[in-house]
């Protein structure tokens, strides 16, 4: 079960060979932030890396497992469809290749407030 807080929404297809483990790992260690993997259809071996990821970071990772891939607008739908129910402060979506750090989504939350609704899809749910 993901904790409350800061959750991403990380769309991924076929990124077996371009997923930043390390950096994700080091982001989940921290605490401060939880990620819901969608995992669209994948046939390279990013569901297992995924699944992983999952089992050393339980309480701030989960995979969201689809077959076949719908492409990436769908898979962040479901991904926030699916998030709504774990009633995290702040969600929003971020690429698996981490194209912007992410560390640039605490920036983000901390700029967010009830009547703000920015910073790559992020809003409040208190």
């Amino acid at each position: 079960m993901i904790l409350p807080g800061n959750l991403l929404v990380v769309p991924c297809f076929d990124e077996a060979r371009r997923l930043p483990v390390a950096a994700f790992d080091a982001a989940l260690a921290r605490g401060d932030l939880s990620c819901l993997f969608v995992d669209d259809g994948s046939t390279d071996g990013t569901a297992e890396i995924l699944a992983a990821m999952v089992g050393r970071h339980p309480r701030h990772a989960d995979l969201l497992r689809r077959a076949p891939n719908r492409g990436k607008a769908d898979a962040v739908r479901a991904g926030m469809a699916a998030a709504e129910s774990m009633a995290p402060r702040y969600v929003g979506y971020w690429d698996a290749d981490l194209s912007t750090p992410l560390d640039a989504v605490l920036t983000a939350s901390r700029g967010c407030s009830t009547s703000i609704r920015t910073a790559t899809s992020c809003w409040d749910h208190a």
